[in-house]
């Protein structure tokens, strides 16, 4: 079926020229705007600055300002072929300027205005299957004032038939019906019962798009509030595995300085051991070093005539050689006896806080020398005078009690734990 030519034509808008320019900011529901490339346009004046001129004209020609409802910028909206061009355009406006005097100064020719089939606005996604139904048409706007008069052309209803004949022919068209003022109305409300139905399928789809949207926007709630929780279970067992790790640090840590403090102090007493023992083994070398100097003497002294000295001589190694052999001897006692300081010093503690008393070791000085003094409750009784080194030792930490004690009361320890309570009560042992 050929497409129809008509032309609508009413006075200008205050902002047509935005709309047939596309110099709107918002967008249409029924513009495609990937087809927008395809529209044409020419511009001959500016509406605003033509209508200046025109109210100047006006006053000028007839000496009254020009009328408010004044429309001297009419519009029409010409229904075209996907074929029509600008210059079929502009040789419409020429011809209709010549037959009726009304100057054309703006073209728009809009070939991206349309719908589709099953009602989807223009931009959105169609169902499948469904058509685009161009609107082809261009605007045409109109000087409809006659300058050497200052009033506005008169068009009659047989001149805007004759108007739509022109369009017609110059399109190369088919003659749109000629209705009369009944059809004419009919025409309009069809198109507003068209329009009406148009948003009221648009409306249906926005409402179930919106119930789809308000279903899935529930689901995702109920999603959310789900990991919410989630999320608040995580942190509190992760809330709980830190406080369990600053605990475990914490009790790593003591527990290591701890270990570095034993250490430390069984490093102490290692080298103070160390450093006795090495006094022990020096005495020893320096006592075998003059026993052997001795026997170079007396092998020195075999021939010669001192004998009886030499005699003498090997009495006194012999002395000697016994008093070393005791240093060995007590030596080997002292080791011996270090061993078992602990335990005997445990039992003795023991016994004192059996009894409700408590047994400290403690040096004191005199004023001339260092005093060994136990406490037992509330009694101190001297023990041993003290060497100042071994003082200086026990002082510093260096020299455990145990060990202080043993070396100045070697006996303390081998009594009999009868003794030991016969002590503690405060009798003591004879010294």
């Amino acid at each position: 079926m050929s497409r129809k030519s008509s032309d609508h034509v009413k006075a200008a808008k205050a902002r047509s020229e935005e709309h047939i320019l596309r110099k709107l900011l918002k967008k249409l529901k029924y513009v495609r705007e990937k087809l927008t490339s395809l529209n044409e346009y020419w511009v001959g004046a500016r509406q605003a600055e033509l209508l200046e001129e025109i109210r100047r004209m006006v006053k000028e020609k007839t000496g009254r300002e020009m009328q408010k409802k004044a429309t001297p910028l009419k519009e029409g909206v010409v229904l075209i072929k996907a074929e029509t061009t600008m210059a079929d355009l502009q040789r419409l406006a020429e011809r209709l300027h010549q037959e009726f005097g009304v100057k054309c100064i703006q073209i728009g020719m809009h070939k991206d205005e349309g719908h589709w089939s099953d009602g989807t606005p223009a931009n959105d996604q169609p169902s499948e299957g469904a058509k685009w139904l161009p609107n082809l048409h261009a605007h045409m706007v109109w000087d409809w004032m006659n300058h050497k008069t200052g009033k506005s052309y008169k068009l009659k209803r047989k001149d805007m038939s004759r108007w739509q004949d022109i369009v017609a022919e110059e399109l190369d068209m088919e003659r749109g019906h000629v209705a009369n003022v009944n059809e004419e109305k009919r025409k309009h409300l069809d198109a507003l019962e068209y329009k009406i139905k148009a948003n009221e399928e648009r409306l249906r789809r926005q409402k179930e798009l919106l119930r789809d949207k308000i279903e899935e926007g529930e689901k995702l709630e109920a999603m959310n509030a789900e990991r919410e929780e989630k999320g608040k279970q995580l942190d509190a067992q992760n809330a709980q595995k830190e406080n369990d790790g600053r605990q475990l640090e914490e009790q790593i840590l003591e527990l290591r300085q701890v270990h570095e403090a034993t250490m430390q102090e069984n490093k102490d007493k290692i080298g103070y051991i160390k450093s006795e023992t090495a006094k022990v083994i020096k005495q020893y070398n320096t006592e075998v070093d003059e026993y052997n100097a001795i026997l170079n003497d007396i092998e020195e002294l075999k021939d010669s005539d001192g004998y009886k000295e030499i005699i003498k001589l090997r009495n006194e190694i012999e002395d000697l050689s016994k008093k070393i052999e005791t240093g060995n001897s007590t030596l080997d006692n002292q080791n011996a006896l270090l061993d078992s300081i602990r335990g005997q010093i445990a039992y003795a503690r023991a016994t004192a806080a059996a009894m409700g008393v408590d047994v400290k070791v403690n040096l004191r000085h005199n004023g001339t020398s260092w005093m060994m003094v136990a406490t037992i409750g509330n009694t101190s009784l001297p023990l041993r005078t003290v060497n100042h080194e071994d003082a200086v030792a026990f002082k510093k930490g260096i020299m455990p009690a145990e060990i202080l004690v043993g070396k100045y009361l070697p006996n303390y320890y081998q009594a009999s734990p009868e003794k030991v309570e016969e002590y503690v009560r405060g009798v003591g042992p004879k010294r």
